[in-house]
Parts: C-alpha cells; structure tokens; sequence
C-alpha cells in the first residue's frame, strides 16, 4: 500500500510562537489510539546497549535488563497516570525486530550505529517517534519509538536518588515519557528555544531536552490537558461557535491572531485550521481564553490562498467546526511545500505517494543555541533566556 510520508524536522533557532499544548490532526481529526489498551515492546538488542554504556559510561549496573523495563514501565505509567484522562498500556515482553515499520507492533529501539544514515537521522536528535495513523479519521495503527545511542550516551538514573542527576548521560525515562506523549498524538508545547513561559518549558512534551535531565519525567498541567483532550474520562461537552474576527488574512503572516466568538470553551480547548484540497492542520496557540472567547495564533507563511475550515475542539469527540471560516488570500507561488503546523508550526513537511495511509515523525532534539559548546560526549549545559 502506498503511504504518505510525512518528515517533520524542527527547526533549531528558528522564532516560534508560544504554544500550549497541542496535539497531531489529520483533516480535522484528533490522531489517536481507539483501542482499548495500546500494547507495546522492547527491542532486545536495547538492554544490551543500555548495559554497555552504565558499565563503562555512567555508573556500574549488573542488573540492566530490568533497570531498562522498569524505566520504560514508569514512563508508561506517567500517562496512565494523567489526570483525567484514561490511556492503558500492555507491554509485551523483548522483541527481536529493530527496524520500523508499520506492523501493528509499537517497539522501542536503542539504535547504536548509522543512525544519521536513516531518513530522521538527525544527529541533534535523542529520540523520533514514527507514528502511523488512517487520514481522516486519524486512528492510529502503529507507533515505533527510536533512541539515539549513536551519537548520545543513555543510563537509567536511579528512581530512588532523582536527585543525582548523571550529566554525561540521557535518562531512559525521561526521554521516553516525551516520545510516548508523540505515541499518543501528543505534539510539542513550545518549540521555542528561550520559552519564557515556564509551564510549556516545564511540559514534558517540550522540543527539547539535556544530558542529565530528568524533569520532564513527570507531566505537568500542559501535558495533562494534552491528554484529556485526546483520551477523556468522562464525556465532554462541544463549544459552540458563533463568529471569527477578521474572517481574511494574507499568506505571509507568521503570527496572526484570531478572535473566536462562542461558548463552552476551557482548559483542553484547542482551535484548528484546515484545508482539505490540500490535506492542511494547522493547529493554533491558545493565547487568551475565557469561556466565551479564544484568541489564537497561527503561522500562515506559505499556506495556499483559499477558505480554510476552523474547528475547536474541547476533546477527540467534543468538535464544533465553521466551514470555510476564514479566506486566506495572497501569492500562490509562494506554497511550496505543506508545512506541519500539528505542533508549533516550526516544521517542514515532505510529502511522497498519497494514500489513505500516513507515516508521521516526532522527535525530541538535543537543546543548542549558538553560544553552547558542546563537548565530545554530548555533554551539555542548558542556557534559558527570558524573553523581555
């Protein structure tokens, strides 16, 4: 079956708006699991690595087959644990198969060697999730989960001492509890590099992350709403819309705002553009929200003119949608290439072959700024800058 391939790679020290949270759409739709437990494996080769490197790396471990399971069982647990959501995970046991693909097998694979021969082989790279879901309906049907011990160093840092945080070394749980939330259709809540808005920074499904970190082990309110829209506990009720200011804008506006008119909106609501000729999501930036009112931001650069749908959703299945809301007008030739904007808009999205099938890439990068020096170990100190 022929599939679209969607490569999402984040630009590094390019602006971004402030993003909550967000999540991934196709055609309007929430992607998500609609199973009832979502199962997953360990590549058996990834025990070994990870023993290798606290053997000789990080700290002496003779038990790294369970110190890896366990770490993987917590980052799992993390989002069964979200509050108000409702998400269950099988694991399966090792598995002998260390590649991708769209199997209905979800692994988590340790790739030691070639990583930057493969087509997300960023070597800024920690981890890339590759998600397969239907267009439209946005079901997913796989989700693979790679790490980066190629070109970085990983341990299983000792839950009992958090504290003692290994600076030559990636966290197992920390970075996977990230690229769980990408399995889950959780997108990025900022993929700005001097985010000055501590929750999104503070979010586990934050761009980005460190040798030594383990903060985003644990989900904040962002990722808990992330959740709750995508898997909600209880029923939620869908906003009502009743208008949008302005109803037109131009395609070379990299941060326009839109006021939503209606009712019942709240923490999990999310607004979105789509396109349908096109296949366009573009999710916006809740920047104000009352109940009656949502004042979002959108990156519109290079979008094709036309009248594109908006639809607010307050869960997977609480939408409300205005059809051809708002008119984008501007040069057509400037739409090259359809941009990712299912999680902060800082994407570029390749498309190749088109069918009902799409193959979605979400990593976690390793945090750089011009001014940081990174050593041969990919030991590295985080700088934040507070935007004035």
């Amino acid at each position: 079956m022929a599939k679209r391939i969607l490569l999402s790679v984040a630009l590094l020290l390019s602006p971004c708006p402030v993003w909550a949270f967000s999540v991934t759409m196709s055609q309007g739709a929430m992607v998500r699991w609609y199973t009832p437990v979502i199962p997953y494996k360990i590549y058996s080769g990834s025990a070994d690595v990870i023993q290798i490197f606290l053997s000789v790396n990080c700290k002496k471990a003779h038990n790294a087959t369970n110190l890896l399971q366990n770490a993987v069982a917590r980052a799992f647990a993390s989002w069964e644990n979200a509050s108000g959501g409702q998400v269950d995970f099988k694991y399966l046991g090792f598995t002998d198969v260390g590649r991708s693909g769209s199997d209905g097998q979800n692994n988590l694979i340790w790739i030691t060697d070639g990583w930057n021969k493969y087509a997300f082989g960023d070597p800024h790279a920690i981890a890339v999730t590759i998600s397969t879901y239907k267009s439209g309906s946005g079901r997913m049907v796989d989700a693979d989960i790679h790490f980066n011990a190629d070109n970085f160093l990983w341990t299983v840092q000792d839950p009992t001492n958090p504290s003692a945080g290994e600076s030559d070394c990636m966290d197992v749980q920390n970075i996977a509890t990230h690229e769980i939330g990408h399995l889950l259709g959780a997108d990025h809540s900022s993929e700005d590099i001097f985010e000055s808005n501590p929750n999104y920074a503070s979010a586990t499904m934050y761009f980005a992350s460190y040798a030594g970190d383990i903060a985003h082990r644990t989900l904040n309110d962002d990722d808990d709403h992330a959740i709750l829209a995508l898997y909600p506990k209880a029923p939620v009720r869908a906003p009502q819309l009743d208008a949008i200011n302005p109803p037109q804008a131009e395609n070379n506006q990299g941060h326009f705002v839109l006021e939503i008119r209606g009712n019942n909106f709240g923490d999990t609501s999310l607004a979105s553009l789509h396109q349908a000729d096109y296949g366009i999501d573009i999710v916006g930036s809740i920047e104000e929200l009352s109940e009656d009112t949502i004042m979002a931001s959108f990156n519109l650069t290079g979008m094709p003119p036309g009248d594109f749908d908006l639809v607010v959703s307050n869960s997977y299945n609480a939408q409300t949608k205005l059809p051809a809301a708002l008119k984008i007008d501007g040069d057509p030739g400037s739409y090259v290439l359809p941009a990712k904007s299912s999680g902060g808009g800082c994407g570029v999205m390749y498309t190749l072959n088109d069918d009902s099938e799409r193959t979605a890439m979400s990593l976690v990068l390793m945090l750089v700024a011009v001014a940081l020096l990174i050593t041969h170990r990919w030991k590295l100190t985080r700088i934040r800058e507070t935007q004035k």
